[in-house]
């Protein structure tokens, strides 16, 4: 292969991460669908559109047979995704933790730190939240996805906090560093976030600040059911729109 030109996997990957996801199930050719990378890529692809029962499979099954430590930790991140979104928050720290212990490359180091501090907010455990961030901060890696990633949790960590109005800021850099790099399942989850946390603002704050607030929370929601609508990213379109009906926008 010249040195290059990307694999069949590699743009399946690229499309992935960028939110293409039905471009990215298009693209694997037969040689490269086979690996476990693919597999792993696979279950990602299925978790991002919603299929949770057949993307947990796919993932466990990639973490028992693979021999390699990367993919390895690549399945176990998109694992403990799955068991948070079901409400596993336990079951998805023992799994990062046990794949953190094996792998050594920063990159997969932050992302399975990042992934035990969400777990840390789905448990209510403040103190852990800190230190897997700390944690996953001095890897000092900083590709976007992990920077996203963190200000999703930073986010998180701010609303379990009781500080909605830093979980907005936090919400916001999240969103600009995804616009940058054209992300559209990132772009559509920041706008969660930051619908959740403009939300919270409202109901805390009364008076202008408050209107404000539940107007930004609406657009961003509304933004967000819209983008992953488009691109078949059913978790975040269902979620947004959950949130909007609880706020009496049901459209």
């Amino acid at each position: 292969m010249h040195p290059d030109r990307p694999s069949s996997l590699d743009r399946a990957t690229l499309l992935a991460f960028t939110g293409r996801l039905r471009a990215s199930a298009r693209s694997f050719d037969a040689p490269s669908a086979s690996t476990a990378e693919a597999r792993w890529l696979r279950a990602y692809l299925l978790a991002a559109t919603g299929a949770f029962g057949r993307a947990e499979r796919a993932a466990r099954r990639v973490l028992e047979e693979t021999r390699n430590r990367e993919t390895e930790a690549r399945a176990a991140v998109t694992l403990g995704s799955i068991l948070r979104q079901t409400g596993r928050h336990g079951e998805a720290r023992s799994i990062e933790s046990a794949a953190l212990r094996r792998t050594r490359t920063p990159e997969l180091r932050a992302h399975l730190l990042i992934g035990l501090a969400a777990d840390a907010v789905g448990l209510g455990d403040l103190a852990a939240v800190d230190r897997a961030l700390r944690r996953a901060v001095a890897e000092r890696y900083r590709g976007w996805r992990v920077t996203v990633r963190l200000r999703w949790v930073r986010c998180e960590r701010e609303l379990l906090a009781g500080r909605p109005a830093a979980a907005v800021r936090w919400a916001r850099s999240a969103l600009a560093a995804s616009e940058k790099v054209g992300a559209q399942r990132h772009i559509a989850k920041s706008l969660l976030f930051l619908g959740a946390a403009s939300r919270s603002v409202s109901l805390a704050t009364g008076g202008t600040r408050g209107r404000r607030a539940r107007l930004e929370a609406g657009r961003s929601l509304r933004r967000a059911r819209s983008i992953a609508s488009r691109i078949g990213a059913r978790p975040i379109e269902h979620v947004a729109g959950d949130l909007l009906g609880s706020m009496g926008e049901h459209r």
